[in-house]
């Protein structure tokens, strides 16, 4: 994980500490490596991958306490063609994670995901 995710506190889902809405105010997609995110304003070589992306807004939405989600600068008129449709392809999916959209794999439908011991 980079430097971020892995020193950035996130209100667990299981928490019942807090009840205050979450703003969330600017998501920007150039914090997401190039790979990810090419076609923004100002990409970041080492940013955070897909699979961190998705882990923030999965966390953030299983809170249950989003208020607001303001995104800002995905470009799609920066870039190849190619890096306009990932762009804005993932910048699509992350905000979809943010509103409860989950991952799906190939496990059975009755699998819990095992959570750490307290």
């Amino acid at each position: 994980m980079s430097p971020l995710t892995s020193s950035f506190h996130l209100p667990s889902a299981s928490s019942t500490s807090g009840n205050r809405p979450i703003p969330l105010s600017v998501l920007t997609p150039d914090a997401m490596d190039p790979v990810h995110a090419a076609a923004t304003g100002t990409p970041v070589p080492g940013g955070l991958s897909l699979r961190e992306s998705f882990y923030l807004a999965e966390e953030i939405a299983a809170t249950g306490r989003l208020a607001v989600l303001d995104i800002a600068e995905v470009n799609p008129l920066l870039g190849t063609p190619s890096e306009q449709k990932v762009t804005v392809s993932n910048a699509i999916d992350v905000t979809a994670k943010f509103y409860g959209s989950q991952r799906k794999g190939d496990v059975p439908p009755d699998y819990v995901i095992p959570r750490p011991q307290k």
